[in-house]
C-alpha cells in the first residue's frame, strides 16, 4: 500500500507532469506534421503518445492548446544564428557565411518540424505565425550591414530581403522549398556580381556552394 502511494505521489509531481506534458508533445508533433491542425483527431494524439484521451486532456484543455503547446516547442528549439560581428571581408566569404547559417537553420529538426506543421494547417495562432517569420530578422540586419558597404546597393534593406527570398522563399506559401547548396551558390553569385566592387567582380570565380568562402 505504501508503494502504491509513494508511486502515485511521483506520477503526480511536478517533475512526473512535466515529462509527461513533454511526451504528448513530442507524439502530437508528429501527428501535427503529418495530418496539419484541422485533420489531427484528438484520438490519433492520444494514441501517437500511448495515452488516453482523458490523460491528453488532463494536461491540454483542447486540442488548440496541445497545436500550441507544440508549435511553441519547436519555436524554442530554433538554434540562433551564429554570425560573426562585426561584418567584414569579401563579400562572397560573408554572404556564403549567412548563407550557412540560413542552411543549418532550414535543416533543424524544429524548423523541419514547423514547415510541415504549418504547410498543412489553416488555424495558427498569429502570434506564433509572427514569431516564426521573424526567425530570419537576425540574418536581414546582418546583410543590411554588409549590403551598406556596397556602393553598387542603393538600398541594403531591400536587397537584404531578396537575398532571403532567393534563399528561402518559396512561389507557393504551401509548398515550402528547401534551401540547399546549389540554390544558394546561385543567390550569392547573382549579389557578387551586382553588388562587389566592379575590380573584384569581375575577376570572381562561381561558387561552388556554400563552403566556397
Amino acid at each position: 500500500m505504501q508503494a502504491t502511494l509513494e508511486g502515485a505521489r511521483l506520477e503526480g509531481s511536478p517533475s512526473a507532469r512535466g515529462a509527461r506534458r513533454l511526451d504528448l508533445v513530442r507524439g502530437a508533433s508528429e501527428v501535427f506534421a503529418e495530418f496539419g491542425y484541422d485533420r489531427a483527431s484528438m484520438d490519433a494524439l492520444a494514441e501517437a503518445a500511448g495515452v488516453t484521451k482523458a490523460t491528453v486532456y488532463a494536461h491540454f484543455s483542447s486540442k488548440a492548446g496541445l497545436f500550441e503547446a507544440v508549435i511553441r516547442h519547436w519555436l524554442v528549439e530554433l538554434p540562433a544564428p551564429s554570425l560573426p560581428n562585426p561584418a567584414g571581408g569579401a563579400l562572397r566569404a560573408q554572404l556564403n557565411a549567412v548563407a550557412r547559417e540560413l542552411l543549418r537553420q532550414a535543416a533543424h529538426p524544429a524548423a523541419l518540424a514547423i514547415t510541415r506543421m504549418l504547410s498543412r494547417s489553416t488555424q495558427v495562432p498569429a502570434a506564433y505565425l509572427e514569431q516564426w517569420y521573424r526567425r530570419h530578422a537576425p540574418h536581414r540586419q546582418h546583410l543590411e550591414k554588409i549590403l551598406s558597404h556596397c556602393s553598387r546597393c542603393g538600398s541594403p534593406s531591400l536587397a537584404a530581403s531578396q537575398f532571403l527570398l532567393l534563399v528561402t522563399g518559396s512561389p507557393d506559401p504551401d509548398v515550402p522549398v528547401p534551401a540547399d547548396d546549389l540554390r544558394v551558390a546561385a543567390a550569392v553569385d547573382l549579389f557578387v556580381r551586382a553588388y562587389a566592387d566592379p575590380d573584384l567582380a569581375g575577376h570572381a570565380q562561381p561558387s561552388q556552394g556554400v563552403s566556397d568562402v
